[in-house]
Order: C-alpha cells, then structure tokens, then sequence
C-alpha cells in the first residue's frame, strides 16, 4: 500500500476516504508493505507529522514492512529530521532513507518528537520543556508556566492511557 501525501500536507483528512479505511489498529488490516510517501510534500504541518508517525508505528506493529519516503524538498525534509521523525521511525525498524540530511539547530523548537512511558520521564520531559521555552523567549513570559502545567498534564494522562 502507498500512501501518498499532498504538497501541503496538513492533517490526515488531506489523504481522503481510502487511506482512512485502512486503519492498522483494525483486525482486517493486512497490508504487507506500508509506504508513506512523502516526496512531492512541499510543506507539512505538526498534525501530519504526528500521523505519520503513529501511522508508521502502528502498521509496523502488524509486521507490515514499513517504509517513509523522505520528500525531495529538502526544506520539509530537514524540518522533519530535526523534529526528530526519521530517528523515532529508524529506531522502531521502519526503513527511512533520509540522504544524509542533516537537522538544523533547535531554534523556535522547544521539544522534538519524544516517547515517554512513565511518570517519571513524564516529569523529566516536561521540566526540559518549561526551560526550553524560557529560554526561547516565546510569547508571553507568564504563560510559560501555564503551558508546561498543561503539557505535563496531557502527557502525565497519555502514560496513564497506555498502562
């Protein structure tokens, strides 16, 4: 199966009505290989990053072989390098073959892509990510703490979810 991304590939809804009837968290999905394509992706928002990735863990779960094809803009490839994508997918044995491409200095990233299992990594995280954001100097001092606490709770509720 080959997905096939859009230029600007914003969220999952992009990809139309086929490619969400093959969920691989459903019994009947029995697709041996999985490619994301990305390479005619000339830009891509978070939610799609995200898709990509649980997509790819998720298929690769059902011993699909799974691959991400990198896009050619090399723009979007190197953003999605630097969120940490290709290194989470490679690490969970889905073939991505980004050509070298190196990631760019954090710069108004306060967090990549991270997995987390525990409350305690829960805590770790979440305290990287509030001196990350202070010392980006984003937005509004006050709201620093706001958003942490959030964040901390969100991720903190997710690793109760998957226990």
């Amino acid at each position: 199966m080959e997905i096939e991304a859009p230029a600007h590939f914003g969220h999952a809804g992009h990809l139309g009505p086929k490619i969400a009837s093959k969920d691989p968290r459903t019994a009947n999905f029995s697709e041996t290989f999985v490619d994301i394509d990305l390479r005619e992706c000339e830009f891509i928002q978070p939610p799609a990053v995200l898709w990509c990735l649980v997509y790819g863990l998720l298929a690769a779960r059902t011993n699909s072989t799974c691959r991400l094809l990198v896009p050619q803009n090399l723009g979007v490839a190197i953003y999605l390098k630097s969120v940490e994508l290709f290194r989470i997918l490679q690490e969970s044995r889905i073939d991505v073959d980004d050509r070298g491409v190196a990631g760019r200095p954090p710069g108004r990233l306060i967090l990549p892509i991270t997995q987390f299992t525990t409350e305690s990594e829960v805590d770790k995280i979440s305290n990287e990510a509030s001196e990350r954001l202070t010392a980006a100097g984003v937005g509004a001092a006050n709201l620093y703490s706001v958003v942490a606490e959030v964040f901390a709770e969100l991720a903190m509720n997710a690793v109760t979810l998957a226990v």
